[in-house]
């Protein structure tokens, strides 16, 4: 177990009580989602995805924007397109893959046999995250650039695996994939994600393990991060791990019928063992831009500050990409 001490220290490091808006929105009900960020070259890259779900035959792409502070951004257009045919014809819904995980770090995206990578949500069917969902893969060789990435034809994860385990059993959702350079769990490449089971329809947080990068095992049985045990929630999802110093720190979101969804963190020595806060959540609903759900993080640690990227949600249906800093 992580001190309460210790928790309360990560706490304050992490807190971004300035809340300054949306960085990347759309208009004519188009929604967005799910920032990923790294950078390069003395820029600031953002792979994100949106969905217009005017239409019925909707489903998830992938855009990129870029930033030279961080804060403004200019949308560079799209590098994932729904094919509309194979096993994720209607949902190409991406991560990137492989940044660097140290807390004020580099947040370099590093390359695997010559080529970048993201991870992404994949599904056949149209609509809002309709089950089943898969993770694919695809490649690009230069991630700065608005064009097409090459998607891999087959997913490197699925319900239907061999070993599969109940908290996954329904989709499988977004994923965070990092090269642990300490083998902590005796493999190279270790991956959160969020998985839906379909006998209680909650989300939890497991993990596999890949030496690879192309194959994955299932590691453990049962997830690590979970929150079931208040009968209110219903989601933990969306993992993004960060490395502080000895310490891991996952910043993950909580959706529960009392408080909508928000934010909040565990950490952990081992990447199994993992202590959850249970004091106020890094963001949640607060302001009239994000008065339904502040939640979906991605956390970064640069010239001091903490920017913490989250997506927004209001009572006007407004899905976007908001910021929060720590000053």
């Amino acid at each position: 177990m992580v001190s309460k001490e210790k928790m309360q220290e990560v706490y304050e490091r992490l807190k971004t009580p300035v809340k300054l808006g949306a960085v990347i929105k759309e208009e004519n009900g188009v929604l967005c989602d799910s920032p990923t960020i790294f950078r390069k070259d003395g820029m600031w890259y953002m792979m994100y995805v949106s969905i217009d779900t005017s239409t019925s035959d909707c489903g998830y792409e992938t855009f990129l924007a870029s930033s030279s502070d961080l804060v403004h951004w200019d949308k560079l257009g799209r590098i994932l397109t729904r094919p509309k045919t194979g096993w994720d014809a209607n949902q190409v819904d991406g991560e990137l893959a492989l940044i660097d995980i140290d807390f004020g770090g580099e947040y370099a995206l590093n390359q695997f046999d010559g080529k970048y990578w993201c991870s992404y949500i994949g599904g056949a069917l149209p609509g809002y995250e309709p089950d089943p969902l898969h993770t694919g893969y695809a490649f690009t060789d230069d991630p700065t650039a608005a064009k097409e990435w090459i998607r891999m034809q087959s997913p490197v994860l699925t319900t239907e695996d061999e070993g599969v385990r109940s908290f996954e059993s329904a989709t499988i959702y977004r994923t965070f994939i990092f090269e642990d350079e300490t083998r902590t769990l005796g493999h190279r490449f270790v991956m959160f994600y969020n998985g839906k089971s379909k006998e209680i329809r909650k989300e939890q947080i497991g993990i596999c393990v890949s030496d690879d990068f192309y194959h994955w095992q299932r590691y453990l049985d049962e997830p690590v991060v979970s929150n079931i045990d208040d009968p209110s929630n219903y989601i933990s999802g969306d993992p993004q791990i960060i490395k502080m110093d000895d310490l891991w720190v996952m910043v993950y979101f909580r959706a529960d019928s009392n408080r909508g969804a928000y934010d909040t963190f565990a950490c952990s020595y081992d990447l199994v063992n993992w202590t959850r806060w249970q004091g106020e959540p890094l963001i949640k609903p607060s302001e009239d831009f994000d008065n339904v759900f502040a939640h979906k993080p991605y956390v970064i640690l640069h010239n001091g500050k903490v920017y913490h990227f989250y997506c927004a949600c209001n009572t006007k249906n407004e899905r976007f990409l908001a910021l929060a800093v720590s000053e």
